[in-house]
């Protein structure tokens, strides 16, 4: 029987910065069944029924200096800041100004449910979320999330 290889992992955060820098593409999805997918289920849904999404990446430029932008499409896209919570956590911090379409629905979000976004210093919102990296090499990167792994793959 073949033994699998681990997954490569770095184990300090100054390997994982090395590896994490640049512009990583979108490739695709592996469902729970580690076969290649088009969409992920997930649950519960605003209703409390499962949802079906597209399984689609963002695309993630991630540089030295701590920033970060993840495109969704050619108009959408999350900027913001990043850090390392380990070498295998990287914490995004997205950015959202306090004068935009987004803003706004956070500011109505606060008054109707009674409660407090994080604010930077200039009052804009920050929103954190939290990718937990399961292979990380010079050219490729795969995350997990709910069951499902994204694939990435650096942009030489």
């Amino acid at each position: 029987m073949a033994q699998s290889t681990p997954p490569e992992i770095p184990t300090d955060t100054a390997n994982t910065l090395l590896l994490l820098v640049g512009e990583w593409q979108f490739v695709h999805v592996l469902g729970p069944d580690g076969k290649p997918t088009d969409h992920i289920d997930k649950y519960p849904g605003p209703d409390g029924e499962q949802i079906r999404v597209n399984a689609n990446g963002p695309d993630i430029t991630i540089r030295a200096d701590r920033t970060y932008q993840k495109r969704f499409d050619p108009k959408h896209a999350d900027l913001g800041i990043w850090s390392l919570a380990s070498p295998s956590e990287v914490v995004y911090t997205m950015v959202i100004p306090m004068d935009s379409g987004q803003g706004e629905m956070i500011r109505m979000t606060e008054q109707m449910f009674n409660k407090k976004w994080e604010i930077d210093g200039k009052g804009n919102y920050l929103d954190s979320s939290s990718d937990h990296i399961v292979r990380l090499t010079k050219n490729e990167m795969r995350v997990l999330e709910e069951g499902y792994i994204f694939v990435y793959s650096k942009t030489p």
